[in-house]
């Protein structure tokens, strides 16, 4: 089991990095209204994406016959994993250089009702391509896995922990520690405004590069 949650975790941390959705956690745990509550929607919202996308790839990967590796799906896994991260990194590199930029999640959030954070973890996990590009190879990796059911059931439940991360720890913080959070999670927060463009770049390239090399190797 340990060796199967360690060879997840590296996939689930590149798919924890998402400036977007720790943006919409700092937007509703700063507002005037019910701002625990709207924290755990989003939570709740983007845990729901997960759990569906989750439920599918381990229905497929079970489904799946074991009785011959399939290593040709996991290059072919891998390869589009790849492409479209890099895809991705260079739709966020035109973005960031662009003089008229759209309205974001975060700017029609503004004066939203409690109800519609639970709308934004949802759609902020399913616009976020770089967390789902990097959360099913990792389920591909817990689905192949030889290891038995309690030991891949564990590893799903790491995986979906460490990709939350980012809505998970802000909205405990603030439960637990109230008030006193805020100046620390405001620093946090501008901090990844700032970068969020170069941050998502960086994490998106560097796990394209290794899912290609990976993609090839198996190929190979």
């Amino acid at each position: 089991m340990a060796a199967l949650i360690l060879s997840i975790v590296p996939l689930a941390i590149g798919a924890a990095i998402s400036p977007i959705l720790f943006g919409i956690e700092i937007l509703a745990l700063s507002a005037a209204t019910r701002p625990r509550l709207r924290a755990w929607l989003v939570v709740l919202g983007a845990l729901s994406v997960l759990l569906a996308f989750g439920t599918a790839g381990l229905l497929v990967g079970h489904a799946l016959p074991h009785r011959r590796p399939h290593h040709q799906l996991d290059a072919t896994i891998d390869l589009l994993a790849a492409g479209a991260l890099i895809g991705v990194a260079l739709h966020t590199l035109r973005s960031s250089r662009s003089a008229a930029p759209r309205p974001t999640i975060l700017d029609r959030l503004q004066g939203a009702s409690t109800g519609a954070y639970l709308g934004a973890g949802v759609l902020g996990m399913l616009t976020n391509v770089s967390t789902l590009v990097l959360f099913v190879p990792a389920l591909r990796m817990i689905t192949k896995s030889t290891a038995g059911g309690g030991a891949q059931a564990a590893a799903a439940v790491v995986l979906l922990g460490i990709t939350l991360l980012p809505v998970i720890v802000p909205a405990l913080i603030v439960t637990l520690l109230g008030d006193r959070a805020n100046p620390a999670l405001s620093a946090l927060s501008r901090t990844l405004s700032s970068h969020s463009a170069q941050i998502t770049i960086g994490i998106e390239l560097v796990f394209a590069a290794l899912l290609l090399a990976r993609g090839l190797t198996t190929l190979a």
